[in-house]
């Protein structure tokens, strides 16, 4: 019986060409490659981080001026309520603290009502016989100064209040002012016009 001796195939003995082999062998990054991951990494990190910051600041900016805004409207409403039924009302300035005086138009009852300016809030405390009974508090995140002052315009009183905000955290931006204006004893001044007809 003949044995056939099978002459090995070259090609299968062959080594892989270099370039091949280092493909086959590679199996990670290179420094440069790293680097480069890294570098990119990076600035989508800076760049998420500045967009959060901005979206929680217009978020803080919103929500401040929503708190101002109703605060300022329940402030209007109640000064304006008070100034029209108060019978006298005055300027004072005790300390470092100021604001507004008024006398309700029932003088028996011993009550007494004072806005105190106190920023970044003005703050109304209701007394009775020197006691304070109630106090509220409205509180504006931008407010700079606020002012009460009482004028004449013809045969009436009126009682305003300036509040002077800053409409952005940049302190040279040009400031907000707004005003509430109330005319003083309207109230009393009606009930005593409707007394004085119901007596004729």
């Amino acid at each position: 019986m003949k044995h056939i001796h099978q002459r090995p195939d070259s090609r299968t003995e062959r080594e892989p060409p270099p370039t091949l082999a280092r493909f086959v062998r590679r199996r990670g990054f290179t420094i440069v490659e790293l680097l480069m991951l890294i570098s990119i990494l990076s600035v989508i990190l800076g760049i998420s981080v500045i967009q959060i910051q901005l979206l929680m600041r217009l978020d803080q900016d919103g929500r401040a001026r929503t708190e101002q805004s109703t605060n300022w409207e329940r402030l209007g409403r109640q000064l304006r309520r008070d100034v029209h039924e108060a019978r006298s009302a005055e300027r004072f300035v005790e300390d470092d603290l100021s604001g507004l005086r008024i006398a309700p138009g029932n003088a028996s009852s011993g009550r007494t009502i004072e806005y105190r300016v106190e920023p970044p809030r003005i703050v109304r405390v209701e007394q009775i016989k020197g006691q304070p009974a109630i106090r509220e508090t409205y509180v504006f995140p931008r407010m700079v100064d606020a002012q009460f002052d009482i004028r004449a315009e013809r045969a009436w009183k009126i009682v305003s209040l300036t509040v002077t905000s800053s409409k952005t955290r940049n302190p040279e931006s040009p400031p907000r002012t707004d005003e509430i204006l109330a005319v003083l004893g309207r109230e009393t001044v009606s009930a005593s016009s409707a007394t004085k007809g119901a007596d004729r």
